[in-house]
């Protein structure tokens, strides 16, 4: 098992590190004073503390069970993205070449961005839960809102310079695989309580 746990380190390594070159490419593509906020912005919108921040006003202004079980879809989010952090431990993209512009995370390990994994999940799991009551064209602009908003999120990882594309597409691959399995288990745990 840490053998073949060691070939999938070695083998998102060598994705990581092909990366660098695509992701110097996009930095100097895109590279602009107004974008710098813009995305420093757009990077601070998917921290941690914006999320702390609005899960109890989900808990004082819309349902119980349902903000209970947002908050089990963001612990589950979290401690996945973060024990995947620690089994692969995968640095972040080098810098230089990689134009740095926040330091909050240097420290950690890069693969997958947690970031990118609840900007995906959490989200379209308000939209989806709310879907039902929506007209087609609300909930249409609903989903395009919140695919928005992740989309924002994740390229703001990239631009900043402290995610790899694959960090970011495995991050929002597996936050969608948890929110499907979150839309489908963890409704028994919160209609009851």
């Amino acid at each position: 098992d840490l053998v073949r746990r060691m070939g999938l380190r070695s083998m998102l390594r060598l994705c990581v590190d092909a990366d660098t070159a695509r992701l110097v490419r996009l930095q100097k593509r895109m590279e602009h004073p107004w974008l710098d906020v813009f995305f420093k912005f757009a990077a601070k919108c998917g921290d941690e503390i914006v999320y702390t921040v609005m899960l109890p006003l989900a808990v004082w202004n819309l349902n119980n069970a349902f903000a209970r079980h947002l908050i089990y879809l963001w612990c589950f989010v979290f401690y996945v993205i973060h024990f995947l952090k620690d089994v692969f431990s995968l640095p972040r993209p080098p810098t230089p070449p990689v134009r740095r512009l926040e330091e909050d995370y240097a420290q950690e390990h890069g693969f997958p961005s947690a970031h990118s994994g609840a900007a995906s999940s959490l989200p379209m799991f308000v939209v989806l839960h709310f879907a039902d009551g929506m007209d087609s064209v609300s909930a249409w602009a609903s989903i395009a809102a919140a695919v928005l908003y992740c989309l924002t999120v994740s390229l703001s990882r990239l631009y900043v310079g402290v995610h790899s594309f694959t960090d970011v597409v495995v991050a929002g691959a597996s936050e969608w695989a948890a929110l499907r399995c979150g839309c489908v288990c963890a409704i028994p745990w919160t209609t009851g309580c």
